[in-house]
């Protein structure tokens, strides 16, 4: 496939990226049908695999100034590259097929939460298991951290793989904000404490993903 022609779907003098990676997002912020469809078409030249596509995408829209887009000093993708290295440790307890698209999904799942990506494009950009993952665990909308947490632990639970998801990105939370001395870490290791007899009873099943809850109750005093 050549050069996009802009002239071909818009009416402004707007260059399109020839590069499979920017050409899907540039088509996922003008929303057409049409760009969209092309961009599942382009898709399958970029020279990114799935993963590196994931994690290429998810640096670019959280490693930003603002304090919103920060892990404590560091940059977000800290916490992303924290979440995918619990992954990769507990990945054995998945099927081997769904590997890449856990992985990808790590990388991408604050995404929908913190950005303003939607499931739409990630389902363009990846793929509907992806985007499902990602929607998955993102905190619905509440007053407080109490009626986010009651809303969005149950769809979570219905997904194993999200459930999954979920638990590694707690251990990896947990461990971060435990051995972190600020405040603000703190402050975050404080209520993920609080929440954990609530996060347990809601997403544990007997017999499922054991070895994580090991760690979790080691990391948060659970008895």
């Amino acid at each position: 496939m050549g050069p996009v022609s802009s002239s071909s779907y818009l009416s402004k003098n707007i260059k399109i990226p020839d590069d499979g990676f920017s050409f899907i997002y540039f088509a996922c912020i003008i929303s057409s049908n049409i760009l969209i469809e092309k961009a599942v078409v382009m898709k399958e030249r970029t020279p990114f695999t799935m993963i590196e596509k994931a994690r290429e995408y998810a640096y670019w829209k959280h490693n930003r100034p603002s304090e919103s887009q920060r892990y404590g000093s560091a940059p977000y993708s800290l916490h992303l590259e924290n979440v995918v290295d619990v992954i990769k440790k507990y990945k054995y307890l998945l099927d081997e097929e769904c590997h890449e698209d856990v992985i990808a999904a790590g990388y991408l799942h604050d995404s929908v939460e913190d950005t303003d990506t939607t499931p739409e494009m990630l389902k363009a950009m990846f793929n509907l298991r992806i985007a499902e993952l990602v929607l998955r665990v993102s905190n619905e909308r509440g007053w407080d951290k109490k009626e986010i947490l009651f809303k969005t632990l149950p769809k979570i639970w219905q997904n194993k793989l999200a459930t999954f998801l979920k638990l590694c990105d707690r251990i990896a939370n947990g461990q971060t904000s435990k051995q972190g001395d600020s405040e603000k870490s703190k402050t975050v290791y404080h209520r993920y404490l609080m929440e954990y007899p609530i996060f347990r009873y809601a997403l544990k099943t007997t017999g499922e993903y054991d070895e994580m809850w090991k760690e979790l109750d080691l990391i948060f005093n659970f008895e």
